[in-house]
């Protein structure tokens, strides 16, 4: 289940960890030379005890050299 959730965007994320009964923790960076943007990814999923999960999560890109973002085509 929890690799379903890397790539998504952070609230679907919390929401279905939720329901299946995690206690999600989040950690957020930033790509380097980047910029913060309204949405966050997963990026990564460590499952810690007492059914906590630590989520690292990346904003997506505001903007790259011809108009592309991280998750669309170049």
């Amino acid at each position: 289940m929890l690799e379903e959730l890397l790539g998504r965007e952070l609230g679907e994320a919390l929401v279905r960890l939720e329901r299946a009964g995690f206690r999600p923790e989040v950690k957020v960076t930033v790509a380097p030379k980047g910029q913060a943007a309204e949405r966050q990814r997963v990026v990564r999923l460590r499952l810690l005890p007492e059914m906590r999960v630590e989520l690292l999560v990346v904003y997506d890109a505001v903007s790259l050299p011809g108009n592309a973002n991280c998750w669309g085509a170049v």
